[in-house]
């Protein structure tokens, strides 16, 4: 009867530790299914909480950051090809 207790708590706990990762799950991740990667790095970078990406001020968001680190990349871009040609004209 003991041992019969015992296996019962054991799949109550392990039920309850399941239902608690389910939610975790469900909150803190986002749906990454049909994103580029470039988007799916605008949405850990955009700080929105996962369950609400779905939102139109959300997707506003994360097109923003999009255009701001493409932004970036091509200010980076130039200031490289800068610093190329620094060199090559001092060689």
């Amino acid at each position: 009867m003991k041992s019969a207790l015992n296996s019962r708590k054991t799949y109550i706990i392990f039920g309850v530790f399941n239902a608690a990762m389910t939610i975790h799950v469900f909150l803190m991740f986002p749906e990454t299914k049909g994103r580029s990667l470039e988007e799916i790095d605008a949405v850990f970078t955009s700080g929105i909480p996962p369950w609400k990406l779905h939102t139109a001020a959300s997707e506003t968001k994360i097109a923003q950051t999009i255009q701001r680190t493409r932004e970036q990349n091509q200010v980076y871009s130039a200031e490289e090809e800068k610093e190329k040609e620094a060199v090559t004209e001092v060689a």
